[in-house]
């Protein structure tokens, strides 16, 4: 039986979303009927873009050679199936007040099930575009609409709502860093340390500006049998992230002066000035909101050059990090400060 289920649920999504669809209008209480065609209209066009074969509500009355008037599952799968379509959607298109709300419904034409349901809020008639790309989504992947937030995708609801969502800001955070070197280090296992970031954010990339601070774990001056390192600096960071949903992974890289000291024994202390280079990748979670948590794995290189230690001082860095931004009303803490974004 749960066998069975399983493969239900994997199969649902393909058979019901490669299956030509029809759309009805769509009831608007208390509005303008124009509102709720311009809501069906837009969401033809979006279907259509993922690839969908889409009759829209002119030719579903073209079909039936009548004006549709069907707000429930069993109308509009009579209709899809006079209209020769395997799939129907209905839905309406309400407001209360100044928010709008819009509701859809897909049905099986010919089980009469209804296979997705659900509906969304805007806080005007200029955010309808953005809750029809989510419908669209959700209907396309057989999601909940929540599911389908991206950066881009917000309504201002949402952004006032408890989960802080945002097209895209400027933060502050930190991160804790774990470190293996490689080669250099002058032979250190292990190194530990923290990163005060500083993050902005567009909808397709990260730009981060760090100051790295790290230290060998496992220091044994006395013993000659772990050297000491200090390590930090100021870095530059450029990512690309390739989802602009909530878990969104990315690549990128960096690089930024680094000043390193390195003691071995109690006899000899070296320290110098090197550029650092760092690549990797990672994924950060919850970027539909202020507050990112990131987890990242990068490939790093010092090249400085240490009198007595070989070079150069590489290895590979784990790291855990949190950003938020500080919310400000308006703008008046400038651009910089993440006011206006």
């Amino acid at each position: 039986m749960i066998k069975k289920r399983c493969f239900i649920m994997l199969c649902i999504p393909f058979l019901v979303f490669s299956a030509r669809i029809g759309i009805i209008h769509f009831k608007a209480s208390p509005m303008e009927q124009s509102t709720a065609d311009a809501v069906t209209t837009l969401l033809a066009g979006e279907l259509a873009n993922y690839g969908y074969s889409v009759v829209n509500p002119d030719g579903m009355d073209a079909a039936v050679e009548e004006t549709i008037k069907c707000y429930a599952k069993e109308c509009a799968a009579e209709y899809g199936f006079k209209a020769g379509v395997e799939r129907v959607i209905y839905g309406s298109v309400s407001k209360l007040g100044e928010k709008y709300i819009v509701q859809a419904s897909v049905v099986n034409v010919a089980t009469r099930e209804v296979l997705w349901s659900g509906s969304m809020a805007a806080k005007s008639a200029e955010e309808l575009d953005v809750v029809v790309k989510r419908l669209a989504w959700s209907i396309h992947k057989g999601k909940k609409v929540e599911a389908g937030a991206q950066v881009g995708k917000i309504t201002e609801q949402e952004v006032t709502q408890g989960g802080k969502r945002r097209k895209a800001f400027f933060a502050t955070g930190g991160s804790f860093d774990y470190g293996f070197p490689m080669g250099g280090y002058g032979g250190a296992s292990q190194l530990i340390g923290g990163t005060w970031i500083n993050w902005y954010e567009t909808p397709d990339f990260f730009i981060t500006f760090n100051f790295p601070y790290y230290w060998s774990l496992n220091a044994d001056l006395y013993n000659n049998t772990e050297p000491g390192v200090l390590d930090y600096g100021v870095e530059m960071g450029f990512y690309y992230a390739f989802s602009k949903g909530d878990f969104s992974p990315f690549v990128g890289g960096g690089l930024g002066p680094h000043f390193m000291m390195l003691r071995a024994g109690n006899y000899r202390t070296r320290a110098n000035f090197g550029m650092t280079f760092f690549g990797g990748g990672g994924i950060v979670m919850l970027r539909t909101y202020d507050f990112h948590v990131f987890t990242e794995g990068r490939y790093m290189m010092n090249i400085a050059q240490l009198s007595g230690f070989q070079g150069p001082h590489h290895g590979f860095m784990f790291r855990l990090g949190l950003v938020y931004r500080t919310r400000r009303r308006g703008c008046g803490g400038g651009c910089g400060g993440g006011g206006c974004f």
